[in-house]
């Protein structure tokens, strides 16, 4: 009750703290059956998991269908079963700080938020921002789950502006303590997590965030699939969801997420003339020289590709050849993902834009060995969409290409759960 008392008169964003469930470390192995989120699982990966604990979590995140019975109604009933048996506990009401120390290119960093939930808000209110398309696909499985199991079984993720960094002063503090959780996971990242429980920090927490807007930086259907339940179809009484926010102004990592495309009509030979019409056209020696240019070049509309064994650069020649193809009056179409798709993909490559033909990777080395194994024909490498204009698109109420972005790194699931009402 206190903390809605906050919102009656001065209210943006509303994030608070919640009684959260996560597993017992006195019968489990945490590093067994913790995995990562649902939609980078395949199946190999999924048979991986269960193989280390017959209590993994993927039989609540991934669940798969067993004889006649509903996969969903038997994630709820596993649930309810690992709840009542102490494999999953649950807290009283509470922040959690999550920290993430992981080293990418050689370099050591630390990505730190909280865990709260947040009150679902339509999009068109400007409170809570999608920055990306969706695929439907996804929303019917997420939706399915989260009513048979009534629970927030992963946390999405949404980045707030925050220059002065107040949050981060408020919290730092407990990083110094013992955290309850603490272990290298098997993504060679290691998670860390501390309860906020005091009452006067839980409402500081709240109040420093209720002035901000939150982007959705990972869950996009998760989020929508939970808006579409809690308010747009049900009118339910509890519309939150479970989020790690964190803050964009501070270590937030995004990455480009490349493509790769499943099958093309024409030869390497005729692609490579029909983009020369606009891009000027480079072999490369190694993908590390491929990489190097393309670094060198944020600022420009440069693009890689991989075929054949071979790498190349494509650097836009012309800005003013887009004019054919998008309105360049809309900040959403100087995207590079934008501009390649419009351009590259779709006119001239004439790929449709659905999973039959197009594949995503955020992994430059897996792009490689894919087209080198002739699971796809052609990877098309970008650079990383900025901050800068990921907030921008956002707060223009505009979505980018799906998949544009990849924030790294991503939360684990199962460290931290919540069931509707707590």
């Amino acid at each position: 009750m206190i903390y809605n008392l906050l919102f009656l008169f001065f209210w943006v964003v509303e994030v608070l703290p919640f009684k959260g469930i996560h597993y017992n470390g006195e019968k489990v192995q945490l590093e067994k059956v913790v995995t990562l989120p649902f939609d980078v699982l395949d199946e190999e990966r999924r048979k991986k998991y269960l193989s280390k604990s017959e209590y993994n979590f993927v039989k609540l995140n991934l669940p798969q269908k067993g004889g006649s019975e509903d996969k969903y109604v038997k994630a709820a009933q596993t649930l309810n079963r690992w709840l009542d048996e102490g494999i999953l506990v649950q807290d009283g009401e509470s922040f959690y700080l999550y920290e993430e120390q992981y080293v990418i290119e050689g370099e050591r960093r630390i990505q730190r938020g909280i865990v709260g939930k947040v009150k679902i808000e339509p999009f068109e209110e400007g409170i809570i921002l999608p920055h990306e398309e969706i695929y439907e696909g996804p929303i019917a499985d997420r939706y399915q789950l989260l009513s048979k199991t009534k629970a927030d079984i992963e946390m999405i993720v949404g980045v707030y502006s925050d220059s002065e960094k107040k949050i981060k002063h408020l919290v730092d503090a407990y990083a110094l303590g013992d955290p309850f959780i603490d272990f290298m996971h098997s993504d060679e990242i290691r998670h860390r997590m501390w309860h906020i429980k005091d009452d006067k920090m839980k409402k500081a927490i709240t109040g420093a965030l209720s002035d901000k807007k939150i982007i959705i930086a990972d869950g996009h259907h998760r989020y929508t699939t939970a808006l579409k339940y809690h308010v747009t179809e049900n009118g339910l009484g509890e519309p939150y969801i479970l989020m790690l926010v964190l803050n964009m102004d501070d270590d937030v990592l995004v990455l480009p997420t490349h493509r790769m495309i499943n099958k093309l009509d024409k030869s390497l030979d005729d692609l490579m003339q029909d983009l020369g019409q606009y891009f000027d056209v480079s072999k490369k020696n190694s993908k590390q020289e491929l990489v190097e240019v393309l670094r060198g070049k944020e600022d420009k509309h440069v693009f890689g590709l991989y075929a054949e064994g071979c790498w190349f650069t494509l650097e836009l020649r012309d800005v003013s050849s887009l004019k054919r193809f998008m309105d360049l009056s809309d900040d959403r179409n100087r995207l590079d993902v934008s501009i390649l798709h419009k351009l590259v993909i779709e006119h001239v490559m004439g790929v449709p834009e659905n999973k039959e033909y197009l594949s995503f990777c955020k992994d430059l080395d897996e792009v490689e060995e894919k087209i080198d194994s002739g699971k796809h024909e052609i990877g098309l490498i970008l650079n990383p969409t900025k901050l800068t204009q990921i907030k921008q698109i956002a707060e223009e109420g505009q979505r980018m290409p799906q998949k544009s972005t990849y924030f790294y790194p991503k939360p684990l699931s199962g460290l931290i759960l919540r069931k509707n009402g707590d």
